[in-house]
C-alpha cells in the first residue's frame, strides 16, 4: 500500500513506535483537569482528526499493537473506571478500541478515511449514553 507521498508505509516497528509515541503526547497534553468522560471524548476526537494517517497505516496502534495497544486498553480502562462503570470498564474500554481498530482497518481497504469519522460520531453518542 502507497500512502499519500507516494513513499510504502513505515515498517511495524516504526509505526508501532510512532503510534504509540503519539498516544502518550496525547495523554500529557490532557492533564488531569477533565473528567474521565471529557478525555474519552478527546481521545476519540483525536482519532477522528488523525484519519487520514491512521487511514494509510490501517490501525491505530500501528503495526506493533502489543505495546499501543495495551496503553490505549490500560488508559481507556482507568477512565471508565474513573467513570463509575465498575466492572464494565474493561469491556466498555474493549469495545472503543476494536471499534476504533475495526473502522481504521476497514478505512484502510477501502481507501476512505471517512469511515473513521463515521465510527468516531457513532462512539461518542454511545459515550454520551453511559
Amino acid at each position: 500500500m502507497m500512502i499519500e507521498d507516494g513513499h510504502d508505509p513505515p515498517g511495524p516497528a516504526v509505526a508501532g513506535a510512532r503510534s504509540q509515541a503519539l498516544f502518550h503526547d496525547f495523554v500529557r497534553a490532557l492533564g488531569t483537569a477533565r473528567t474521565p468522560r471529557v478525555c474519552l471524548q478527546h481521545f476519540i476526537e483525536f482519532l477522528a482528526a488523525s484519519r487520514t494517517r491512521l487511514a494509510s497505516e490501517g490501525r491505530p496502534s500501528g503495526g506493533a499493537p502489543e505495546r499501543a495497544l495495551g496503553d490505549m486498553m490500560r488508559w481507556s480502562t482507568a477512565q471508565f473506571e474513573a467513570m463509575g462503570t465498575g466492572d464494565l470498564a474493561d469491556a466498555y474500554a474493549l469495545h472503543l478500541l476494536a471499534a476504533i481498530e475495526g473502522a481504521t482497518a476497514l478505512a484502510a481497504e477501502l481507501g476512505d478515511p471517512c469511515v473513521i469519522r463515521r465510527e468516531a460520531d457513532s462512539l461518542l453518542h454511545w459515550l454520551r449514553g453511559l
